[in-house]
């Protein structure tokens, strides 16, 4: 047996034991629950008697405050810069008024058909009954249950359309989110490993020299002079560590196998991740997710494009459904379907914050142009690290705080060059009411890209997805949903392949990973 080979099927070996561990360490797992019982459904949730309903037809959307609040959310739709007709709002509101009068007139003409039918009851009860009177009141009582049927179906087809126009309208966002397109960005924060890799050139990194020690600077000015470096997709190309031209023949465009330490490097990753997280002090719960998620769930989340033409959503067949309108998807991200666990739920409030780490692969059919697209950057499946909460509203913005940390615990343990950002009103898309993106420093781009993002999404999600909190007994609220990235994991392998070069071409892997990779801590030319 080769020593790659041998190397390959231990690591696979220890990858199993840290898992075999985690499962056995699992129900020690603490600050998740009130008990020690680890059978979600179970714990967490009561569950409604109610299916389904296509397209959420009943979501209790807040139609008053549209109305109430109407030239503040045609001012945050502009500064989103979302593609809406300018009048959506004002749509909707006259929408929401042909509803409520549709349903006064329903409430007028039942309540008419009602005396209609104790007339009818009361002319039979005679004993000289009026027989042209009797027909003539019958015949109004089949006129009134005529127009009830008639303004019901108009009832309905108003609440399909005007829901389907709410459901487009956004979150509303944080007072401190700068408001514009991506060049307001707000910086945050960076992070230079004090070892600095020999990649991280100063040009174009926008850090202040100030924030630099001498010993800092004199790095980077040594390795700018010092060494020939190569992009990762040059790299995992020529030590057969990445293959798009074998996956172009099997499954296309923007598909990739990755093989060896590559390959393996995603597995450790992972298990990297999932493993600080479901450990003290972070305390997540482990979730290995479906591929495949209902409409519903997906729109309920705010992953719904208004045409095919625009979706970045792989859609999938099933052969042995005979629900025409019932869509299924490929998940975009663990996200989906973990937030879909929580559809149709009341949960008990002492049992929040809840915090799950999903892990399974992601499914995108976007695609881009330019340097920044190439390679492992941006393709069509891969391996994702989640994690979710749902907590109180009093909670989330120090939940959104604490993932932010997470996130920048995790990448600082990997040592990889990143900054935080602030991102702007129109980098939220609609669930978002504030987010920050992690990028990495990508010697390839010259630039930064995102590797991470964290979203708090408020109540957006909770209620199209009707989950809530039972505050006291009577009293259920809708909770607030936060999701941020532990690990994208082809963008983190890239990182490490570019920052970490040595003079003899290898790559220097992460001294965090090696424990997850039997020991390897290098990738060779």
């Amino acid at each position: 047996m080769n020593s790659f080979v041998r190397n390959s099927f231990n690591s696979c070996s220890l990858l199993y034991k840290f898992c075999n561990l985690a499962s056995k360490n699992i129900n020690n797992v603490v600050g998740v629950s009130k008990s020690s019982n680890i059978v979600f459904n179970n714990r967490y949730c009561k569950e409604k008697n109610t299916e389904m309903k296509e397209h959420f037809r009943n979501i209790n959307l807040p139609y008053k405050s549209y109305i109430l609040e109407k030239e503040e959310i045609e001012e945050n739709i502009k500064n989103r810069n979302l593609n809406l007709d300018e009048n959506i709002v004002e749509d909707v509101i006259n929408m929401y008024d042909v509803k409520v009068d549709l349903i006064q007139r329903l409430q007028k003409l039942r309540h008419e058909r009602k005396n209609n039918a104790d007339e009818v009851k009361n002319l039979f009860r005679q004993k000289d009954k009026d027989k042209e009177l009797i027909k003539k009141t019958t015949e109004d009582g089949k006129k009134l249950k005529e127009e009830i049927g008639r303004l019901e179906i108009q009832k309905r087809k108003t609440e399909i359309e005007l829901q389907e126009l709410a459901l487009l309208i956004p979150n509303s966002t944080h007072p401190f989110v700068p408001i514009g397109d991506e060049s307001n960005v707000k910086i945050v924060s960076h992070y230079i490993p004090s070892n600095i890799p020999s990649s991280f050139f100063l040009e174009g990194c926008n850090i202040p020299v100030e924030q630099l020690s001498e010993e800092q600077l004199s790095l980077i000015n040594n390795n700018k002079k010092s060494r020939k470096w190569v992009d990762h997709l040059t790299f995992g190309t020529n030590n057969d560590n990445i293959d798009f031209s074998l996956s172009g023949k099997v499954t296309g465009r923007k598909f990739v196998f990755l093989k060896r330490v590559s390959a393996l490097l995603d597995l450790a990753l992972q298990n990297w991740a999932v493993h600080k997280l479901i450990s003290p002090p972070y305390n997540f719960i482990p979730i290995s997710t479906p591929d495949i998620i209902l409409s519903d769930i997906s729109n309920g989340c705010g992953f719904q494009p208004r045409d095919s033409a625009s979706s970045h959503t792989y859609e999938v067949i099933d052969p042995h459904s005979h629900e025409e309108n019932r869509k299924l998807y490929l998940a975009a991200t663990a996200e989906i379907p973990l937030m879909g666990m929580f559809y149709d739920k009341i949960i008990p409030a002492a049992d929040l914050p809840i915090k799950l780490v999903g892990f399974g692969s992601c499914f995108r059919a976007e695609v881009g142009e330019g340097k920044q697209s190439r390679g492992l950057y941006r393709i069509h499946q891969f391996s994702k690290v989640e994690m979710i909460s749902v907590c109180s509203p009093q909670t989330s913005e120090l939940l959104h705080d604490e993932l932010l940390q997470i996130q920048q615990d995790l990448y600082k343990e990997l040592e990889i060059p990143f900054r935080v950002l602030d991102m702007p009103t129109a980098e939220l898309g609609n669930p978002a009411y504030r987010k920050y993106d992690i990028e990495a420093w990508f010697p390839s781009i010259n630039g930064y890209g995102e590797i991470c993002s964290a979203s708090n999404c408020t109540d957006y999600q909770s209620i199209r997805l009707n989950i809530r909190a039972n505050v006291k007994p009577k009293d259920n609220r809708f909770v607030h949903t936060l999701n941020a990235t532990a690990c994208a994991i082809p963008r983190t392998i890239m990182a490490i392949m570019e920052n970490f070069q040595n003079e003899d071409g290898s790559v220097t892997i992460p001294k965090a990973l090696t424990p997850y990779l039997k020991g390897i801590d290098t990738i060779h030319p």
